[in-house]
């Protein structure tokens, strides 16, 4: 037993001076290398951690970065797209056909051929004198027109047949704007040189009437386009024309002056 114990105690001594060896050596080791990196110029030591360092920036800097590309894309989806403009009248010729009604405003007129409308037929083409003037897609148009209005009456009194036809051709200038997208909006005024052509029957007889005479006419409407070529056309114009006078006809009289408003809508296309 006392032999054991001996053992025993010399086993103890032996481990304790191995671990305080174990530790002076760890103790040693940590000292040089640290003693060894603190020798190394400062070259080598920006070579050695270098990597280190701009693995953690980049760790670091991630995530802003994420933010910095997401805001990015939100600043593209905020910035609007380049603006398309207003549509403007591309071309330089156009050419419609349009119907109107003719609604005469003379109280002679209507009483023989009716109150209205009498139906018109019109041609009109037009050509772009210039462009952007006052604003940005208005335009200065030379517009022609030729109509024609043909309307059955009756004579005041006795009730006999009268036609009435006439055919205005006008020229003039015409301001167009454009106010939206596709939509023009125009005024214009110009000389008219009108045929007027009355013919009078009682049954037994008949008269004719022929008639020539300067006039004029203004216009505004509106104008959509589609298609970039096509437009649908919207319009009110006012025509007046004083012809020479119309008397001592046995079956009916008729006023010289005629006035009235033309009211219609047109197609057609430009080029």
């Amino acid at each position: 037993m006392k032999n054991t114990a001996l053992y025993l105690s010399l086993g103890a001594i032996a481990l304790q001076s191995v671990f305080t060896a174990a530790h002076a050596s760890e103790s040693n080791c940590s000292e040089n290398s640290s003693t060894l990196v603190a020798s190394l110029p400062p070259q080598q030591l920006a070579l050695i951690y270098s990597p280190l360092f701009s693995h953690s920036a980049t760790t670091a800097t991630a995530p802003s970065g994420t933010d910095s590309i997401g805001s990015s894309k939100d600043q593209n989806k905020s910035v609007p797209t380049k603006h398309k403009g207003k549509a403007c009248n591309p071309t330089h010729w156009s050419l419609q056909t349009r119907g109107a009604a003719f609604y005469p405003l003379k109280s002679q007129i209507r009483k023989v051929y009716g109150d209205g409308p009498y139906k018109t037929l019109e041609l009109e083409s037009s050509y772009s004198l210039a462009r952007n003037l006052w604003a940005r897609c208005d335009q200065l148009l030379l517009w022609e027109n030729v109509a024609w209005t043909a309307k059955n009456g009756k004579s005041i009194g006795f009730g006999y047949y009268t036609r009435m036809n006439l055919v205005p051709i006008t020229m003039g200038l015409e301001y167009q704007v454009n106010f939206a997208r596709y939509f023009d909006f125009y005024f214009g005024i110009g000389p008219s040189y009108s045929f007027l052509r009355i013919e009078n029957f009682d049954g037994f007889m008949s008269t004719h009437h022929k008639r020539n005479q300067f006039g004029f006419t203004t216009k505004t409407g509106f104008r959509l386009t589609f298609l970039k070529h096509l437009f649908f056309d919207v319009f009110a114009d006012y025509y007046y024309t004083s012809f020479r006078k119309i008397r001592h006809d046995p079956i009916q009289n008729l006023d010289n002056t005629y006035s009235a408003f033309y009211v219609g809508g047109g197609f057609g296309g430009k080029w």
